[in-house]
C-alpha cells in the first residue's frame, strides 16, 4: 500500500465501507511514517554534528580576526539547525534553508583571505568541518600563527 494508492482509493470511496477501509489503510500506514519521521530526524541530527557543530573553532577564529558578521553568521547557523527537531511539517524548508545558510557562509569564507591556500583552508574547514592535512601548507601554518590561531586547532587521524 502507497500513499497514491490510498489516495486513489479515497477519491472511489463512494459508500460508508470504502471509507472504512481508508481509515484501516491509514493505519496501517501510520507505522511506516512514523519510522520515516524517525529516520529523517536522525539524518538532520547527522547533517548539524557533521557540517555545523565542527564550525565552532572556525567562528572563534574568526572573531579574534574581527570577521564578526561572519562568525556571526556561524553562530546563526547553531541557532537555526537547534530547532530542527521540532520543526514537524515545516523541516524541509528549515533543512532547506540551513543548507542556503551553511553555502553563503562557504561563499562569505572565500572573500576573507587574501591567499589562495589559506582560503583553501578555510573553505574547507566551512565545508567539511575538518580538512585533511595536505591544506595545512607552510602559508596556512604562517597564517594561523601570525593570526595567533595555532592552538585552535587540532589533529585527528580518519576512523
Amino acid at each position: 500500500m502507497t500513499v497514491l494508492d490510498l489516495g486513489e482509493t479515497m477519491e472511489a470511496a463512494s459508500e460508508p465501507a470504502h471509507l472504512e477501509a481508508v481509515v484501516r489503510d491509514v493505519k496501517r500506514l501510520e507505522p511506516a511514517i512514523s519510522a520515516l519521521h524517525r529516520s529523517v530526524l536522525a539524518l538532520t541530527d547527522l547533517y548539524v554534528r557533521n557540517h555545523v557543530l565542527p564550525l565552532s573553532a572556525l567562528e572563534k577564529l574568526l572573531r579574534r580576526l574581527g570577521h564578526d558578521e561572519v562568525a556571526s553568521a556561524i553562530a546563526q547557523l547553531r541557532v537555526m539547525s537547534s530547532g530542527l527537531a521540532s520543526a514537524g511539517a515545516s523541516l524541509p524548508d528549515k533543512l532547506k534553508a540551513l543548507q542556503d545558510a551553511r553555502a553563503a557562509l562557504t561563499n562569505d569564507l572565500t572573500r576573507l583571505a587574501s591567499d589562495p591556500e589559506v582560503d583553501a583552508f578555510l573553505t574547507g574547514f566551512a565545508t567539511r568541518g575538518s580538512i585533511r592535512l595536505s591544506l595545512v601548507t607552510p602559508k596556512v601554518l604562517a597564517w594561523l600563527e601570525e593570526q595567533g590561531a595555532l592552538d585552535q586547532f587540532t589533529v585527528q587521524p580518519i576512523d
